[in-house]
């Protein structure tokens, strides 16, 4: 049972925002599969043409992940892997003109982890929110396009489960080949 579980700290980008947190666990599938649960909470408040807003976001996300980095042929052991990710989320928001409402959201982004130890890892995420609807920030207006946001995060990650079985995040299915074949040459 591969589980991880990252606990994050994040800073919007495109509107002014506080710091916000979020949890995710991770079930990691195999070797280069994985599916991420988010859940993230923030505020993030901004003026447009002298119009002030103050939005409280709750987002629930499902993130079925690729990962790329584990694999090398020519080193067995990873300390570094990139992964992208891509999914479906439901945002929660209430807004400084008492707009509360409950919508979709496609989250999408890019990611790396680095190896502390074989259960921990620190990771850096930019992920991109795209929520279909233009009242995020309180505000509707005529002809204007979805609203969106960035999430830069900074995580720490500790992997679950039993300390005899191999963290499939990092283990490099091509380990088996390098050990016999590097056994054949001797």
């Amino acid at each position: 049972c591969d589980w991880s579980s990252d606990v994050c700290s994040s800073d919007l980008t495109s509107i002014s925002s506080k710091f916000g947190f979020g949890l995710r666990a991770t079930k990691q599938l195999s070797t280069v599969a994985a599916i991420n649960f988010d859940l993230y909470n923030t505020t993030f408040e901004g003026t447009e043409n002298k119009f002030t807003y103050n939005t409280k976001i709750t987002q629930f996300s499902v993130l079925p992940q690729l990962q790329i980095g584990n694999i090398k042929y020519l080193d067995n052991h990873s300390r570094l892997i990139f992964y992208g990710y891509a999914g479906i989320g439901v945002i929660k928001f209430t807004t400084n003109s008492d707009l509360n409402r409950t919508d979709l959201i496609i989250p999408y982004g890019v990611g790396s982890k680095f190896k502390l130890s074989e259960r921990s890892a620190v990771n850096l995420d930019f992920t991109f929110n795209y929520y279909m609807g233009d009242d995020l920030d309180g505000k509707i207006q005529l002809y204007s396009d979805n609203d969106t946001y960035n999430r830069f995060t900074l995580g720490y990650t500790y992997m679950f489960g039993k300390k005899s079985k191999k963290n499939l995040t990092w283990f490099n299915p091509f380990t088996n080949a390098y050990n016999k074949n590097f056994n054949l040459l001797k």
